[in-house]
């Protein structure tokens, strides 16, 4: 086609673009084309988003008139901004043509080529059409070129630095950054085009940095990021702003190789990336290159345990999505940091994440990968640290199965060999010590051995081999150290921990680890051989390794274990008493070390205990209240139930801990700590997990939200918990850290609920008091069987509890007599049923003379309790498989009138596992339902479970004939009793009789079943199974009432499984059932529980009544140990409903506010067999207990007379008199100034300050430990009192000197003073604590500097004190009052009034609203008015300007008081204004708070997550450091530090450059006008 016709125009569309090259190697923002019509006018298309295969698409299009379109210039531009261009950008391509050419090409699509640029031709793709005239839209799609000096020098910088790339002349880089100077000249800050002017020229100077001319490359890189502030997240051209300055960063690194370079770098990738889409020039080309350099960089540097140095990782990490290349690296180099840094600090938290990021990295890496055995190494080593820090044998298992797989890896002459040797030596090194295998410890001897010949002498790992090779070798002379060949080990590595420590030299940081070893080792030469100088180098070495160890330091444990072997091993040689003493601290310090592992503390702990009672130390019960605390904290962060059970197994010893420790109690003569102690120790299965099952009425009345988030916690921990854990042991780590977060949760809510003032002890071990309810119907006695005592406690109804010693009985009688019962009864299972049971009688009649009777004897004669009256057993350890109930003295009277009354003539007896199981059996149901009865029974049960058992449907039969015919019956027998039928009926009934075979699984209890037709109903099914409406069940099977012989104190049986799930009262047995004997015991017993009932009620409350009269009434049926084989367990169920106006009367009075609370104590009220009992208990006591909750009747009673409120008497030694040296009072007044002493004495400045919750007591002592030291150790009570007395003599000293100011010489008032003065004057300058500064006016000074001159002189401190109490909270300073002058005396108050609107403040005056309105017009004026906050205000002080803030918003809700500036309010004198001086006024011009620009959402959301996490970093920084200075306080009582040592350590700590400590004075000096002895 050819021509065109004035009447036609053109239409071109601009489709796209390729094979675009850039001589300026710049990265683009975007490639627009521009299309040039005449002199001054010009098409541009959109900026169009460069692809990584440079091309660009558009599908713009523009109408060309046929004036215009006869000649065209096309050119294709570069553009560096996407919001707003600095100039034109740069030509990448230029083609004249004209409309006629165009229109040759047809109506199809055609390229258009370009010449080429830098070897490249590029091209466009267009299309073109002929339209009429009225479609010519030229008026609205042509732009005026814009022709001024900015746009100028801008085009020329990207054209001389065009040809700088492409010639390489330094002269057109200089001429280019000249113009790109000139360019930012013209564009000052707060210039719409600043930041592209700033980018420009920092990208020129770059690469002139980058070919090495000389550039300033810190200024380059605040050129990046000035621009890069004025783009934050959201601007269109923010991702080009990032990676400038990440290229400026990372060559900067290449050449510094500063590590904060490429640590930046790293987080502004992981800024980027989400900036760049996929495919875009910018992503592949540039973005994707950056990060591919940074990983590797960041990859290559040191493990770094720091917050810093671990976030570097994770940003890594970020870089590395599933799939990248170097994910399995950057998994790795995370796992390590999180490693070390849990090294350092002990939180499980960074152990976990390591070990699951190490389980990620491993899948990531075939075998045949490079780095496999690696990532295997760091794993398995995570694992074990998990395993020492947990317990967990399956981690020490799979770490093993790692290092092996590992070492598999690295066949001899591989570079890694030696290390996996030394990590498989040390894994197995500690199955040895866990399991005593002597092949893993001598195979670990060899493999170290081996490891050393590969690191031969100028290794840099060699003393780590050593150090390996030498515990190895120590390990085994501890297990065979009678022999003489181990003596040989032990002095091999004697010698090869000095090795190790010759070559690890001081500066090492790992030293501390071989100390520790080679202490230990020379402990035992010197057990050995009683050489004095071993020990004390031993000592020696343990304070070495503290001095390199920060104090919260997981390894400091170690450092006190050793401390404590070493002066326990000279005491047992030398018997110094003092020894012992420092030895039981050191066990102290060690078992209560914060950030070590649950099972080396407890057992340190077990230890302690041990060395307590051999050598008779007062600490014993100290040591097992340890124990015990330690023990159940560890066990309750196990995620299942059977994991519990394993680690309440894992200790040898901790089984007997709650009787040795009851035993240990009764020894020192406290029976109700004996209590307190063996209920706290047992049952810890059923304890923790009926935690989540708590009842919250009360809650629920007092704090319903409390009691909502606590419900929903437990039930999500139930959830959690699960029965088993998980064969997948990646799937397993995911569930127990799922399981601590709750748990922790779960923690927070509990202490907030604690908050509660009746909730105080909520869930906490329970006090004596609060377990005698369990004794409301009748005693408890609690039969305790311990290695160093047996006997039994009474706990009565009410009053002390009464001790039974058994002073014939011992640990291994009651073994033996337990054996004896289990061999008589197998032996009589084979005898006729009418034979005597001789055997067994003579067994029974042991129980009753040597246990049962003096029991009884107290009963009766102490308790006068009266015949067949309730008691309930409670046997620990021996005594469960005791059959105490059927104690028997079977023996004819004197007078030969009968037999012998035994037990079940006297009482009838219960069993219960523990009080609190008791109690919880007493609850009152949640709602009245109808009683219905299922009988279960199974007589051929599935596959093997057990024999056919013939006589069971006759037994059912017999059940459904006695049950009242009122009573809906349920019979559940052959194919329908299976495992879901019967858990079914167990839920949805409420009484039970289950006859089937019972099995107790002695090694696993909880898989302890109830055999029926498909499958066993297994114990953990039970437990599971909730039944809050289940009241009674008979349990006609074998062995449901015995636990298992590894964790007797546990009880943990079928019995109490169906206990814990919901029924209120359980007939037991306690061995093997007779299937055809068990229907006359079955028939009796439930004609005796359902003869008298009233209103066709069944009754629970007489199962042990009908169990006592079954076994008399089927003598001459059933042979004696089918009688004596069933139990009953807990209750006499309590059901206790409070009067409606109970809670409602208690408010009330709460609400009229008693004079002291604590004078009303409450009542309980309680229903025994129909007769109303009072009973006086603590006002919570319903919350205390574990899952316990009794509803009692409240009336209050004034006893104040009555309580005894005399001091306790300090028995501690006297310290000596304190003679105050002024280096001393420094000292003192520094501790007062601690941040931490400071919000507790004087209170908080600031609402944001947080208390650490101390008393002053505490701070009081905490200072005394600081500076008098070694009163501390003597006495820390009388210390810290001798310090309150001196710094409450330094204030009165304080108070008296400033009383000196009251009357001075002169008055202090200007030539324009009114006549009628106020009393008041108030200075017109704020004066700081720390005494005047530069905005101090001067007659203030002056006043001041009378201060200094004559006050100071007498009393150095007065400055010091000022400081300290006049910036104290609700404080008003000293005041001057001049006294000559017409007027009489004045008040001048050194500081402003306050904001309080109670403080009698003088109302503000005409005269100063007027100078107030005209400095705001100064500073108005001097403002533009859009930099003006609209909220701007002045405060009521016109002279204190706040400039902390520029963020702040002021309250108006503070300022409804304050009269408006036009309002004239009369009143008197207000304070007098001031003269303000020029510079005053310029210098608060320069201060006033600008309206910050308008953020959005997320920078605000931003804000205040940062101001959220410092708070939070300050309060465990502050947290930090008291937990710091308290163990370095209980380190120098140990007697670890001397005192010179001790205050070393403590400057240490407490140093802080920004809070300038008080300068030390040059010596010790007296001063006798204000020291006193103290």
């Amino acid at each position: 086609m050819s021509g065109t016709l004035e009447s036609q125009s053109i239409r071109l569309e601009v489709i796209s673009a390729k094979n675009l090259k850039f001589p300026s190697d710049r990265i683009p923002a975007g490639i627009y084309i521009s299309i040039d019509v005449h002199s001054r006018r010009r098409w541009k298309s959109a900026i169009g988003v460069l692809l990584s295969d440079k091309s660009v698409a558009w599908g713009d299009t523009v109408t060309l008139s046929s004036q215009v379109s006869s000649a065209l210039s096309i050119q294709i531009r570069v553009s560096y901004e996407l919001d707003r261009m600095l100039g034109n950008g740069e030509v990448i391509g230029k083609l004249e043509t004209s409309g006629d050419e165009l229109l040759d090409h047809g109506d199809e699509p055609f390229e258009l080529s370009f010449p080429p640029v830098c070897g490249v031709r590029p091209s466009l793709a267009l299309k073109v059409a002929v339209v009429h005239a009225f479609d010519n839209l030229d008026g609205a799609l042509f732009d005026v070129l814009v022709d001024c000096e900015i746009a100028r020098d801008t085009d020329a910088g990207h054209a001389r630095f065009a040809i700088y790339m492409t010639r390489k002349g330094v002269s057109h880089l200089n001429n280019a950054v000249t113009h790109f100077q000139l360019v930012l000249a013209c564009c000052p800050v707060g210039h719409p085009d600043h930041a592209a002017a700033l980018t420009n020229l920092a990208w020129a100077r770059l690469e002139g940095y980058i070919r090495q001319h000389p550039q300033d490359i810190d200024n380059i890189t605040s050129l990046f990021r000035e621009a890069l502030a004025l783009r934050p997240q959201g601007h269109p051209d923010c991702a080009l702003s990032l990676y400038g300055l990440i290229q400026a960063l990372t060559w900067r690194y290449s050449r510094e190789r500063t590590a904060d370079y490429i640590h930046e770098s790293a987080q502004l990738c992981c800024k980027l990336l989400p900036l760049c889409p996929e495919g875009t020039y910018l992503r592949s080309i540039c973005v994707d290159s950056e990060v591919d350099y940074v990983i590797p960089e960041c990859n290559d540097l040191p493990t770094d345990a720091s917050n810093e140095g671990i976030r570097l990782r994770r940003n890594v990490l970020e870089l590395c999505p599933p799939g990248h290349q170097h994910r399995p690296r950057a998994l790795d180099e995370l796992a390590r940091a999180v490693d070390a840094r849990f090294d350092q600090h002990g939180s499980i938290d960074d152990l976990e994440e390591s070990i699951q990021l190490g389980r990620e990295a491993v899948s990531l890496c075939p075998e045949e990968h490079s780095s496999r055995d690696t990532y295997l190494n760091n794993l398995a080593f995570s694992l074990k640290s998990r395993f020492n820090h947990q317990g967990t044998f399956h981690d020490l298992d799979e770490a093993i199965t790692l290092y092996e797989e590992a070492l598999r890896l690295c066949p001899v002459g591989h570079e890694s060999r030696d290390f996996s040797l030394d990590n498989l030596g040390l894994a197995l090194r500690s199955r040895f010590i866990e399991r005593d295998d002597i092949d893993d410890i001598s195979r670990a001897i060899s493999l170290h051995r081996e490891a050393l010949t590969l690191r031969p002498s100028g290794n840099s790992s060699r003393e780590t081999t050593l150090n390996n090779l030498a515990l190895a070798l120590q390990n085994r002379f501890e297990r065979l150290h009678v022999s003489e060949e181990s003596a040989e080990d032990l002095n091999e590595a004697i010698y090869l921990y000095r090795e190790s420590l010759r070559l690890e030299g001081h500066d090492d940081p790992e030293r501390y680890k071989t100390l520790h070893n080679l202490s230990s080792a020379l402990c035992d030469r010197f057990t050995r051989t009683q050489k004095n100088e071993d020990v004390k180098e031993a000592i020696d070495l343990c304070k070495e390794s503290l001095l390199a160890l920060p104090s919260l330091h997981p390894d400091r444990y170690y450092s006190y274990m050793r401390l404590q072997e070493a002066y326990l091993s000279r005491y047992r040689v030398h018997n110094n008493p003092v020894d012992l003493s420092l030895a039981v601290e050191n066990f102290r310090l060690a078992s209560g070390h914060p950030t070590h592992g649950f099972p080396q503390r407890i057992q340190i702990a077990l230890n302690w205990v041990d060395g307590a009672e051999s050598h008779q130390h007062d600490s014993a019960l100290e040591a097992y209240q340890i124990c015990l605390e330690l023990f159940d904290n560890h066990v309750m962060t196990r995620s299942s139930i059977i994991s519990r059970r394993e680690a309440a197994t894992a200790f040898y010893g901790v089984q007997s801990l709650p009787v040795d420790a009851a035993s240990c109690a009764i020894r020192s003569n406290d029976l109700q700590r004996a209590v307190e102690l063996v209920e706290q120790g047992r049952g810890q299965q059923w304890s923790l997990a009926s935690r989540l099952r708590s009842p919250l009425e009360h809650l629920e009345s007092t704090n319903p939200i409390l009691a909502h988030k606590f419900s929903e916690l437990s039930k999500c921990l139930s959830d959690a918990q699960g029965s088993t854990g998980s064969t997948d042991r990646a799937a397993a780590d995911h569930a127990a850290i799922k399981y601590r977060k709750l748990t922790n949760q779960w923690d927070a809510v509990v202490t907030q609920i604690r908050g509660i003032q009746a909730f105080s002890r909520f869930l906490l071990p329970p006090s004596y008091a609060e377990l005698q309810v369990a004794a409301c119907h009748g005693p408890v006695i609690i039969l305790i069987a311990s290695e160093y005592s047996c006997s039994a406690i009474i706990v009565p109804t009410s009053g002390e509890p009464h001790h039974v010693a058994f002073p014939r009985i011992t640990l291994a009688d009651l073994e033996q007599l337990k054996d004896d019962f289990a061999t008589t009864i197998r032996h009589t299972a084979r005898m006729h049923p009418r034979k005597p049971r001789e055997k067994l009688q003579r067994r029974l009649r042991v129980v009753w003379d040597e246990i049962m009777l003096p029991i009884v004897n107290v009963l009766q004669d102490d308790l006068k309790l009266q015949r067949q009256s309730r008691i309930w057993l409670c046997p620990t350890a021996a005594f469960t498989s005791i059959p105490l109930h059927a104690a028997n003295p079977f023996r004819s009277k004197a007078d030969r009138s009968g037999p012998e009354a035994c037990l079940e003539d006297i009482f009838i007896c219960s069993y219960t596992p523990t009080l609190s199981a008791l109690i919880r059996s007493r609850q009152k149901m949640e709602t009245c339902v109808t009683q219905t009865f299922v009988a279960i029974g199974q007589g051929e049960p599935g596959a093997g479970q057990g024999e056919v058992l013939p006589a069971v449907n006759i037994e059912l039969e017999l059940v459904h004939e006695l049950i009242p015919p009122n009573v809906k019956f349920t019979n559940l027998s052959k194919d329908e009793a299976t495992q879901a039928g019967a858990l079914d009926a167990l839920r949805h009934n409420t009484w039970v009789h289950l006859a089937c075979h019972g099995k107790q699984d002695l090694e696993q209890p909880y898989n302890s079943s109830f055999a029926m037709r498909d499958k066993p109903l297994t114990l953990l099914d039970i437990m599971e199974n909730n039944c809050p409406q289940a009241e009674f069940a008979f349990l006609s099977a074998c062995h449901t009432a015995v636990g298992d012989e590894v964790t007797p104190e546990e009880a943990i049986h079928l019995a109490a499984g169906l206990q814990f799930s919901g029924f209120k009262s359980v007939v037991g047995t306690l061995w093997g059932v007779n299937d055809a004997l068990a229907k006359h015991f079955v028939e009796a017993f439930y004609e005796k529980m359902f003869e008298d009932m009233e209103d066709g009620v069944m009754d629970c409350t007489n199962a042990a009544h009908a169990v006592n009269y079954a076994r008399n009434s089927v003598k001459t049926k059933v042979p004696l140990e089918q009688r004596i084989v069933f139990v009953h367990i807990a209750s006499k169920t309590l059901f206790i409903t409070p009067p409606h106006d109970c809670s409602s009367t208690c408010i009330t009075q709460n609400e009229k506010g008693y004079p002291d609370a604590s004078r009303f104590i409450p009542e309980r009220f309680i229903d025994v067999d129909g007769a109303l009992t009072r009973m006086m208990t603590p006002h919570n006591a319903f919350s205390a207990l574990a899952g316990v909750c009794v509803q009692s009747v409240y009336s209050y009673r004034d006893i104040s007379p009555g309580i005894n409120t005399m001091p306790k008497k300090d028995t501690a030694p006297a310290i000596p008199d304190v003679h105050w040296s002024e280096d001393m009072t420094w000292s003192l007044l520094s501790e007062v100034e601690k941040d931490d002493n400071r919000l507790v004495l004087l209170g908080k400045r600031e609402k944001k300050e947080n208390t650490s919750g101390d008393s002053k007591i505490t701070v009081f002592q905490r200072i005394g430990a600081v500076v008098l030291p070694e009163s501390y150790k003597l006495n820390p009570t009388a210390t810290g009192k001798a310090v309150k007395r001196k710094y409450d003599h330094l204030t009165r000293k304080y108070r008296q000197h400033g009383k000196r100011l009251r009357t001075t010489g002169e008055g202090i008032r200007g030539s324009d003073v009114e006549d009628n003065p106020s009393e008041n004057e108030f200075f017109d300058c704020y004066v700081p604590a720390g005494g005047p500064d530069s905005m101090t006016t001067t007659k203030t000074k002056s006043i001041w500097g009378m201060i200094s001159d004559e006050i100071v002189a007498k009393f150095p401190f007065f400055p010091v004190l000022h400081r300290i109490l006049s910036s104290r909270p609700n404080i008003t300073p000293i005041a001057v009052t001049t006294g000559v002058g017409p007027h009489g005396k004045k008040t001048l108050h050194f500081q402003p009034p306050s904001d309080n609107e109670d403080d009698d403040i003088p109302p503000f005056t005409p005269s100063q609203h007027m100078q107030m309105q005209s400095l705001h017009d100064i500073l108005t004026a001097a403002v533009p008015r859009r930099e003006l906050s609209p909220s701007f205000e002045f405060s009521q002080d016109p002279f204190v300007l706040d400039t902390s803030n520029d963020d702040i918003r002021y309250d108006d809700g503070e300022k409804e008081n304050a009269p408006p500036l036009s309002q004239v309010t009369p009143a008197r004198r207000p304070p007098k204004p001031s003269s303000m001086s020029q510079d005053i006024l310029e210098r608060a011009k320069q201060r006033i708070a600008k309206v910050p620009k308008k953020r959005g959402m997320e920078e605000v959301l931003l804000e205040l997550q940062t101001k959220n996490m410092d708070a939070i970093n300050a309060r465990a920084d502050a947290e930090m450091r008291l937990k710091s200075r308290d163990l370095l306080l209980r380190e120098f009582t140990a007697g670890i530090w001397t005192v010179e040592q001790y205050r070393e350590r403590l400057e240490e700590l407490e140093h802080d450059p920004a809070n300038p400590r008080l300068p030390k004075r040059a010596r010790a000096r007296y001063s006798p006008d204000w020291d006193e002895i103290e």
